[in-house]
């Protein structure tokens, strides 16, 4: 930040100077120069100062407040059973990886977590809450689908010459990540699931 006031300043100063110089009249004084080095700073703030007034308010999972006539519903009972078996499938996913660095996650990743269906099954569950709830809900989701898809780029493997340990690191990375937002996500259907 500090920096960028400095540029500021410099390029202020240059300019002025530019238009101003030689050495009768219609320059800048040293004073005028030294005002707007002054000034500069307190006119340069920071973003983050402004974080608390244009952040979004999320529901927390604990405070979460599920619709139990919705909860009923045979479509959001066979959804959160559709859930628990994504977040199962990513912990064994994980376990294979582990076990064995060059298991075939791709083919895992297109037989289980179809994106069609990953979204169908979240689309199922957000009738459970509020939007307000749901900002928290959405923002887990679309994290989810955008880890699947890194997962699976970081995944492939190039035949004959197997998985390097930059990707396996990767892969462990984002499938570490994915089990943890799975975790996240099922707090707040706290104990439907």
């Amino acid at each position: 930040m500090t920096l960028v006031s400095l540029a500021v300043v410099v390029v202020s100063c240059a300019d002025a100077l530019a238009f101003g110089g030689g050495g009768g009249g219609g320059g800048v004084s040293r004073q005028q120069v030294l005002q707007g080095v002054l000034v500069q700073p307190v006119l340069v703030q920071p973003a983050l100062a402004y974080e608390g007034i244009y952040g979004m308010e999320i529901v927390k999972a604990k405070d979460a407040v599920i619709d139990e006539e919705a909860l009923g519903s045979s479509e959001v009972k066979a959804a959160l059973k559709d859930l628990k078996s994504l977040s199962a499938s990513v912990k064994q996913l994980r376990m294979d990886v582990a076990s064995d660095a060059q298991y075939d996650v791709t083919k895992v990743l297109r037989a289980e977590f179809d994106p069609t269906k990953v979204r169908d099954t979240f689309n199922k569950l957000n009738v459970l809450f509020d939007k307000d709830t749901q900002k928290g809900t959405d923002r887990l989701q679309r994290g989810i689908l955008q880890d699947l898809v890194e997962v699976d780029t970081n995944a492939k493997i190039v035949p004959g010459k197997g998985r390097s340990p930059k990707k396996l690191a990767a892969v462990n990375e984002k499938l570490l990540k994915l089990e943890t937002t799975f975790t996240k996500l099922e707090e707040y259907f706290g104990s439907a699931m």
